[in-house]
């Protein structure tokens, strides 16, 4: 099976919101070995994450954060932590979690997952929210355009969110499914449309075998 790459959503976000010629590095990078696979984010995720199930409180992870070795990692987390918590007490609630989504692309080129650090109730919806702390400027228009996707592959449970959105903790915006519109719908299915054709150039490029779509079994009762 030729394996293909698997972006979290705010690496998605980074490189759909990136101009051209560092949104086709990025993914050639993808499909690359990589030295430091070191997800830079994942400390402050890991906080706010074990804040929202109750497992730490607020001043707990921000003590926590001294043990971070790298500096630069350290002051992301601790600014996160800090913006967080301010985002907070214009949004009280309490906080629950659900289950990350994998979604992979039509062309089966790569897949992308959308996990969320917590669920809140916002405007009386169970709002799925990730967190967004890149130093890139983030799209309304295509963040919400990749959001019309996870909601259109979430299952229909009973415990399916009401609404999907991402946090950014540098400006504190929020951006929603709820606001989508039809054109919205249409973006995100060309954005994954759009990867899928620079993924197969990486693999072109680098001289990797193009992925093979899979065939559905034949059906017991058909010849």
């Amino acid at each position: 099976m030729t394996k293909v790459p698997k972006f979290g959503f705010s690496a998605f976000l980074k490189i759909i919101c990136a101009n051209p010629k560092p949104q086709k590095t990025l993914i050639k990078n993808r499909h690359k070995p990589s030295k430091d696979p070191r997800d830079f984010h994942r400390s402050l995720r890991l906080r706010i994450q074990k804040i929202a199930n109750g497992d730490m409180t607020v001043e707990q992870a921000i003590l926590s954060v001294t043990a971070i070795k790298k500096l630069a990692e350290r002051k992301s987390a601790l600014s996160g932590i800090n913006k967080f918590t301010e985002w907070r007490k214009a949004h009280p609630g309490p906080l629950t979690s659900c289950s990350p989504l994998t979604i992979e692309s039509p062309g089966k080129s790569f897949k992308v997952s959308y996990s969320a650090n917590f669920l809140l109730e916002i405007a009386g919806r169970r709002t799925a929210i990730h967190l967004w702390n890149t130093n890139v400027d983030l799209s309304r228009d295509l963040v919400i355009a990749m959001l019309t996707v996870v909601a259109r592959h979430w299952p229909e449970t009973t415990d399916r969110p009401d609404d999907f959105a991402v946090l950014s903790l540098k400006t504190g915006q929020i951006y929603r499914w709820s606001d989508q519109t039809l054109g919205h719908v249409k973006l995100g299915a060309d954005l994954m449309l759009y990867i899928d054709k620079l993924c197969q150039i990486s693999r072109k490029e680098l001289g990797l075998p193009q992925v093979q779509e899979r065939k559905e079994p034949p059906h017991p009762d058909r010849p």
